[in-house]
């Protein structure tokens, strides 16, 4: 069985697409990280200070921290007063406030059309006390992490498509199928060695994105509200929860997803026997939920709600704390645990599935 698994393992991490896709997606996400550290206009690294100074980088990541440390805590409209006290209202830029850094560009979502609004008309899905705090990095922590997970699975589709299709094309599966016994142990080992090879794969671009943000941004603003984000990605979230809570549980939510898709993969390799027919199915189907007619329904809807149970919408924490809470029986239940139960309940039954199918 070991020999077997190796044996997988070679052939899996042998295919070039794997190979070359890896270094595409490494080559994204240092390529997004590095106007961080090199370029200017970026609003996370880029900061005015009350004399008309422009910072950069590092220096402009600690004045923006400082910015925000003394109306660290509880927010309230009060507090949104006295932050609009600290900047001049201007025509000479998008969001109409000057100077431009964290503070000024957390207001904009306040101040618009020439007046400020108050935290229950802005915020309008949540009742409960939000916590403001610096928070530039967690909101293109998060969107960094969306779209470096979409190209894994698509990767992972495509590199595992062909794992039991390619016995079939090359005549290995006639002496596989010499014994039941051999055809059960050689399924076993693809699975193993196809989750093997995704769950390091996805290991590997969470950890590195996770230090990346980390040893340039530090966690300041780990504790804030996700409704306070500098970008408005999740300011119509009807969850409180901060960005640590998020963060944790969409890293847990993305690896599960991964085996899922990983195992589904599998199955229709098995089920096709074509290396490309399974890949245009997979993609398809994974695909499928992007389309505009569905993604109108919203996550914060009844009906939009369903689109989080597809991988494709699984991996964008906007979307999946755009979904209110499933009451039962007056117990309000997120869709975190239920996503997590559900993607290992998907998973399990189709390696079921195609364990059978392997015996006959």
């Amino acid at each position: 069985m070991t020999g077997l698994i190796k044996s997988e393992l070679f052939k899996i991490c042998n295919k070039k697409i794997l190979i070359f896709g890896l270094i595409a997606i490494l080559l994204y996400a240092i390529s997004n990280f590095l106007p961080y550290l090199i370029a200017e206009g970026y609003y996370p690294t880029t900061a005015y200070t009350d004399s008309g100074d422009i910072l950069y980088g590092r220096a402009a990541v600690e004045y923006n921290q400082s910015i925000a440390a003394p109306y660290k805590g509880i927010l309230d409209d009060n507090k949104i007063e006295e932050m609009m006290k600290n900047y001049k209202k201007t025509d000479e830029n998008a969001i109409g406030l000057f100077p431009v850094n964290a503070g000024s560009l957390f207001l904009s979502s306040f101040y618009y059309n020439g007046e400020l609004h108050t935290i229950a008309e802005v915020c309008k899905n949540i009742t409960e006390p939000l916590r403001y705090g610096y928070n530039d990095s967690w909101g293109e922590y998060l969107y960094e992490m969306n779209i470096i997970m979409k190209m894994v699975l698509c990767l992972i589709m495509v590199a595992l498509a062909s794992v039991f299709s390619q016995d079939y094309q090359n005549g290995m599966i006639l002496i596989i199928r010499t014994t039941p016994k051999g055809r059960n142990i050689d399924t076993k080992a693809k699975i193993i060695a196809s989750l093997i090879v995704a769950n390091i794969g996805v290991t590997f671009f969470i950890v590195l994105l996770s230090v990346a943000y980390y040893i340039f941004f530090g966690i300041e603003g780990w504790d804030t509200s996700i409704q306070e984000g500098v970008v408005n990605y999740f300011i119509n979230s009807p969850l409180n929860i901060n960005y640590l809570t998020l963060s944790v549980e969409e890293i847990i939510l993305n690896i599960v997803v991964v085996n899922c898709v990983s195992i589904g993969s599998l199955l229709i390799s098995y089920i096709t026997k074509n290396n490309y027919a399974s890949i245009i199915i997979c993609l398809a189907l994974f695909f499928f939920p992007n389309m505009p007619l569905l993604t109108r329904l919203g996550s914060t809807s009844s009906a939009g709600r369903i689109l989080a149970f597809f991988p494709y919408h699984a991996v964008n924490a906007q979307m999946i704390s755009g979904c209110r809470p499933i009451k039962i029986h007056g117990f309000q239940i997120q869709m975190f645990p239920i996503l997590v139960m559900y993607y290992i309940i998907i998973s399990i039954v189709m390696s079921i599935i195609l364990l059978k199918m392997a015996r006959k």
